[in-house]
């Protein structure tokens, strides 16, 4: 539920953007409007900016289908049927993280996986020792006393006290067969086997997950370091150019595409990282409200 609630996030700001911009392209066809009226450009400037506008608008509509889309498989993942419809708010920056390899390779134990295959290992321990203690011989051990009476006359016994002990072994020749101790002892090696092998697949999937975020990390990083102000301070430069005929329509055309683009790739990079933060807590058995977006 978490990645699809990060996918709806991801549409809706996506929705967003494209239509800021064309809100911006809807502007600009209203300004050459006015400049066409005045005398100041060509017919043709108008046609192309209302063809960019259009395109724009066609995005716009594709990227309402896919926030649409994302929110209903939401809302299935939460047992919703769509009706009240369901929206994803909020943003795509998380916070700084400080996670510790060590520390979540220790957590690795804490997967529910982990956990099972440990659990089978411990079943077929005890299943062992089990067997074991059926194979263990049951000494006895017994102790009499018998009191006899005296009898008189002439052939008279004086009374007597006797004292007896015994002690019984049973000859374990129905156990000379050591087939379940051998299938329990079997059981318990593959059991520890497949454990090692669940732990190794772990420690992949977490490795993984954790060098998938820090390539995201860095991507996000490179447009909060300057690509995107530097996008949308190119495009406001042309933009006042253009107003003041000193930058053809193509210049700003290009420069809105950039920015636009720009942004989207931002915003691909933030869903990327968010998505690697829960594949962290996934991997390694932590909670992933944790890592809140």
């Amino acid at each position: 539920a978490v990645d699809a609630f990060i996918d709806a996030l991801h549409a809706s700001l996506v929705l967003r953007h494209k239509q800021d911009a064309l809100t911006s392209l809807q502007r600009l066809v209203d300004v050459n409007k006015r400049r066409l009226a005045a005398g100041d450009i060509a017919e043709t400037e108008l046609l192309q900016s209302r063809v960019e506008r259009e395109r724009f608008r066609a995005e716009v509509i594709a990227a309402e289908g896919v926030q649409r889309a994302c929110e209903v498989a939401l809302g299935k993942l939460l047992g919703s049927d769509g009706s009240p419809r369901i929206r994803a708010e909020g943003d795509l920056h998380a916070p700084a993280i400080d996670l510790d390899r060590s520390s979540l390779l220790t957590s690795l134990e804490k997967r529910s996986d982990v956990r099972a295959a440990a659990a089978r290992v411990e079943a077929a321990r005890r299943q062992v020792d089990l067997e074991r203690a059926k194979r263990m011989i049951d000494v006895s051990l017994g102790v009499g006393w018998t009191h006899s009476l005296a009898v008189t006359g002439e052939n008279g016994v004086p009374s007597a006290d006797l004292v007896s002990t015994s002690v019984s072994v049973p000859l374990p020749l129905s156990r000379i067969y050591r087939g379940e101790i051998v299938a329990a002892e079997n059981a318990q090696r593959q059991a520890e086997s497949q454990l090692e092998a669940v732990r190794v697949r772990a420690r992949a999937e977490l490795e993984e997950a954790l060098t998938r975020l820090d390539a995201a990390t860095r991507r996000v990083a490179l447009y909060d370091e300057g690509a995107l102000v530097d996008a949308k301070s190119v495009l406001s430069k042309i933009e006042y150019s253009y107003q003041r005929g000193e930058a053809t329509l193509i210049e700003l055309l290009i420069a809105q595409r950039t920015a636009t683009d720009v942004q989207l790739v931002y915003l691909d990079a933030l869903a990327e990282r968010a998505h690697a933060l829960v594949a962290v807590a996934q991997a390694g058995g932590l909670n992933e409200d944790l890592l809140r977006l």
